[in-house]
């Protein structure tokens, strides 16, 4: 009478062959996990490996009476033989592995030497005196990771203190909250002691080393915030606030700063950048000569300015060839509304964006609401300008806007389709500005609630009352005039408010950009792909899959095949 636990056991060997190829193919794909994306995970690979050693053991106790008779079979001869080649082999793969580890070696073939560090860059990493911590968080497969791992690779070749952390954010979630990771397009976070610098746009060798420079040099760019006209609170994190558009300019290691124009006595030499961010109340003809100094002198102003806001603001934008309409914007075209049909929303994606280097974003899909048309005067003396965003052709530039009327296009009277919202201008012959009032009604300081302090000792002067077509000019004035200063005027303030960046993250890229432009970091910016004659190996996560399918499992199970093919030959002779 038969055993049934015999039965039983017979069963089991009848299957206990697959634990063999099964256990090989997930000993293989662990190591090529550990090779790949160990960095991304690092105990994924040991618990496949382990499961693969598991596997091969089983197979060893259920077939150890198959085993024991082969050994003893004249056949054990050639499989000992086998087995010898084999860890003879392998042998020869650890020692190449072990002699490539420890004598890195690359060579770079692309035509411009992509994955080549500059000698600058080489000679700021030998020069670190202080560990630097690099945090990277990248998605698993984005190529763009994968180039900065690269990188970070060769900066550690040249120096020993830069310590490098790849991290997938969809995976690691206490560190994304850690390290505050809003972008979805990944993030690098640069360290050195309590300092941090940030890079969300480009990943590329000289924006790199541009953060390392401004880390450890510990030096900050000043970003001037003008204050005392209602503009938007820099502190106030509620959804009308610009708090978000402060914390990120820190993130990047700029100085967000606070100035009243008339007790600073015009823009502080340390401002890379002044920005207006939606004044309500009008500037006097005092603070706008003190602007336009400012402009003549080489430095930046960002004007985001709303409809029917700072009339005299607005008048003044045309000494450096930008026009400010005195209407809103209004958008009829469906593809270009939000849900609830809201024709004072203003959406802007690449097909209404001209080509300028802030509109270097990965996903330019812009979001304002109330937003008055700026246009370029191609004619202006001294500046080079441009119309930078446009809106589609079903809208129109709406004069004497009234709320309590379903507005409509006056044909005849009112600007229709294409509208221009957005202008840069750039001085390139600053003796060529001018520097007289631009109030063609008079040249009385405008006086507001908020600017009715008496300005404090060393303020500047007030202008004088004298005709309207010849202003004096301003102390400051006779100072020597550089070209270069760059212009930026927005028709709406509500691209910075915090609520704003929920629905259009690409509004807040926007901003840095622009910031980045005028302080001549044009490295910050998104910039596209260099065009190597020698392509890099890239892949994504299916094509990723495929590799390790065929690799892992398909081409193991060829061999399988043929290995038993062979002995099956071998048992019938």
């Amino acid at each position: 009478m038969s055993d049934p636990r015999q039965k039983t056991y017979s069963r089991r060997q009848r299957w206990s062959w697959l634990l063999l190829p099964v256990g090989g193919s997930l000993i293989v794909s662990s190591l090529i996990y550990h090779q790949f994306f160990s960095q991304m995970d690092s105990s994924a690979w040991m618990g496949i490996g382990i499961i693969g050693t598991l596997c091969i053991l089983g197979y060893v106790i259920l077939e150890r009476e198959n085993l024991r008779t082969k050994a003893s079979q004249g056949s054990a001869q050639y499989t000992s033989t086998a087995l010898g080649l084999s860890a003879l082999f392998l042998g020869l793969v650890i020692v190449i592995n072990v002699l490539g580890v420890r004598y890195d070696k690359r060579w770079d073939l692309t035509d411009n030497q992509k994955y080549t560090l500059s000698d600058q860059s080489r000679s700021i990493l030998q020069a670190l005196s202080e560990p630097v911590q690099v945090t990277a968080f990248f998605q698993i497969g984005d190529p763009v990771g994968e180039d900065f791992r690269l990188l970070i690779e060769n900066a550690q070749a040249e120096s020993k203190l830069i310590t490098f952390e790849l991290l997938d954010p969809l995976s690691e979630p206490y560190k994304v909250e850690q390290f505050e990771i809003t972008s979805t397009y990944g993030t690098v976070v640069i360290q050195q002691g309590d300092e941090e610098r940030r890079l969300e746009s480009s990943f590329k060798e000289e924006s790199f080393i541009n953060a390392l420079v401004q880390l450890t040099s510990n030096t900050k760019h000043e970003i001037c915030f003008t204050i005392g006209h209602g503009e938007l609170e820099l502190n106030d994190s509620s959804e009308v606030g610009a708090s978000v558009f402060r914390e990120a300019l820190e993130k990047q290691n700029y100085l967000a700063k606070e100035i009243n124009l008339l007790r600073e006595g015009g823009i502080p030499e340390s401002c890379v950048a002044t920005v207006v961010a939606g004044p309500q109340y009008d500037f006097q003809d005092s603070e706008l000569m003190l602007l336009a100094n400012g402009v003549a002198q080489g430095e930046n102003i960002f004007v985001m300015i709303d409809p029917g806001a700072s009339p005299n603001l607005a008048r003044d934008m045309e000494r450096y060839g930008i026009i400010v309409g005195d209407d809103l914007v209004l958008e009829q075209n469906p593809k270009y509304q939000v849900v609830n049909g809201d024709i004072s929303y203003v959406i802007l994606d690449s097909e209404s964006l001209s080509p300028h280097p802030i509109f270097s974003l990965r996903n330019p899909m812009l979001i304002m609401r109330m937003v008055r048309s700026v246009d370029a005067d191609t004619e202006a003396s001294g500046v080079q300008v441009q119309g930078l965003a446009y809106t589609t052709e079903n809208s129109w530039a709406e004069q004497g806007y009234d709320s309590s009327e379903m507005p409509s296009p006056d044909l005849g009277k009112e600007r229709i389709g294409n509208v221009p919202i957005m202008v840069a201008s750039e001085v390139i012959d600053a003796s060529a500005l001018s520097l007289l009032s631009m109030n063609s009604q008079n040249n009385v300081p405008i006086e507001t609630e908020s600017l009715a302090n008496t300005p404090e000792e060393g303020a500047a002067e007030e202008v004088t009352d004298g005709p309207a077509d010849k202003a004096p000019e301003i102390k400051e004035a006779a100072k020597e005039r550089t070209d270069g200063s760059k212009i930026i005027v927005i028709g709406s303030s509500s691209i910075a408010l915090n609520s704003s960046f929920t629905n259009s993250p690409a509004n807040l890229s926007l901003l840095r950009n622009v910031i980045a432009w005028m302080a001549g970091e044009t490295a910050q910016l998104n910039q596209g792909a260099d065009d190597d004659a020698t392509a890099g190996l890239q892949a994504n996560a299916l094509q990723v899959m495929l590799v390790w399918i065929v690799c892992v499992l398909i081409a193991p199970v060829f061999l399988l095949i043929g290995a038993i093919n062979t002995w099956w030959s071998t048992r019938v002779r």
